[in-house]
């Protein structure tokens, strides 16, 4: 059968028979939306897990976050504490580097972009390189280059606080151009543009706060920043630290415990990147009926499926036989099924995962996270797998059925 004939046929079927139609497709749609829902919050972890690997440069195990929960909101006087805290624990022996990283506001005249800032060392832990591919550093790449923004030589730059520019914003902020903090008359000078696709690691690595994209952000160097800038934060800051392989993890976090109560902060505690996704998967898989409701719901969307289609199969006894009398083969009819089968778990996949589409922010507390589309590829291909296994009985069942005995039996 032709294709045109094989949906003109489809549709007719369906339109026969649209009260059981409609009432499988609902209840296909709601199976779908719980089968997406659980798989959403099983997703988030696995997310995060490819997340920050991507991201992450170092061992996971020797990269650590400091957990300063109290100063989400900091004083004046915190910030102090803060920065001082920043400086000294570059001194704590058994760490390879550390350094800090938050988002801060520059009192600069057109400039709505988001100011990322990045400790010199830290630039070493994510997977960045800049637009010419080679490693990313706070340095002037070019010691002879003009300087668009302020007509003076770049020989001058050791002045000015350097800043790597996100790829998007690589036209506005060309290597070489400088501009000035008017709160702060501190001057700022672009020496680096990054790579398309360029993310670093944010907050505790929490749900929801797993990477920043920086193709449309300015990157400071938060070392000098933290040195000549007296300015209230933006959030909380992450501090992170690498550890030397061979140094005693407990040891360095008894010290960094000690260096925050030096300097009046409340440590609540140190974690590796490591621990922390371990600490989520756990949180993700301690009630099992996440994991098993899951399952329960796929292989119940497959039972509803299946039994929707044997039953259409068999109120349609007497049509498809008067099919096959005007000549009609078993495979125009199987497939006439098997199309019924795609368009009506088809619809009720869309529906679901439109519904998913429009309620995310909600379902992350606000904060835009892509997992749907990262689950999409299993999604769309545990719907293939109902469709085919949901069509195995109905056409087999049709394949058992002679014209006559359909004929004689009732619509």
């Amino acid at each position: 059968m032709k294709v045109g004939y094989l949906l003109q046929n489809t549709y007719r079927q369906i339109l026969s028979r649209k009260i059981p139609f409609l009432m499988s497709t609902v209840l296909l749609c709601i199976t779908f939306i719980i089968i997406i829902y659980q798989t959403l919050i099983m997703g988030i972890f696995y997310y995060q897990e490819h997340v920050v690997k991507d991201i992450v440069a170092e061992n996971q195990e020797d990269v650590y976050i400091l957990d300063f929960r109290k100063y989400v909101m900091p004083t004046n006087e915190d910030v102090q504490q803060l920065n001082r805290f920043g400086i000294l624990m570059k001194d704590v022996k058994g760490i390879s580097y550390s350094g800090i990283c938050y988002e801060i506001e520059l009192g600069i005249d057109g400039m709505d972009e988001k100011i990322i800032a990045i400790s010199a060392d830290l630039c070493s832990l994510c997977k960045l390189q800049n637009i010419e591919g080679d490693v990313v550093s706070f340095t002037v790449m070019n010691k002879e280059k003009a300087l668009p923004g302020s007509r003076r030589n770049a020989r001058r730059s050791d002045e000015k606080i350097s800043v790597l520019v996100g790829y998007n914003l690589r036209e506005d902020y060309p290597i070489g151009y400088s501009f000035k903090d008017q709160a702060t008359d501190i001057e700022y000078v672009v020496t680096d543009i990054l790579q398309e696709g360029s993310r670093w690691f944010a907050g505790q690595l929490e749900f929801g706060q797993f990477d920043i994209d920086l193709d449309d952000c300015l990157i400071v160097d938060e070392d000098v920043c933290m040195k000549r800038r007296d300015q209230k934060l933006n959030g909380l800051a992450t501090f992170a630290y690498v550890k030397e392989s061979e140094s005693d993890a407990n040891q360095i976090k008894d010290d960094m415990v000690s260096l925050a109560k030096e300097c009046g902060l409340d440590l609540y505690n140190v974690h590796s990147i490591r621990q922390i996704l371990e600490k989520n998967e756990q949180s993700v898989f301690d009630d099992s009926i996440e994991y098993y409701l899951v399952v329960m719901m796929l292989i119940l969307a497959v039972i509803v499926a299946i039994v929707c289609s044997m039953i259409n199969v068999f109120l349609r006894k007497n049509s498809i036989g008067v099919m096959y009398a005007v000549g009609y083969s078993m495979r125009d009819i199987q497939g006439m099924v098997l199309l019924e089968n795609v368009i009506k778990i088809g619809v009720a996949f869309v529906i679901a995962y439109a519904y998913w589409s429009a309620n995310e922010l909600e379902l992350y507390g606000g904060i835009d996270m892509p997992i749907l589309t990262y689950m999409l590829p299993w999604l769309l291909t545990g719907m293939v797998v109902i469709i085919g296994i949901s069509s195995i009985l109905p056409i087999y069942q049709l394949s058992k059925m002679y014209p006559a005995t359909l004929i004689g039996g009732k619509e």
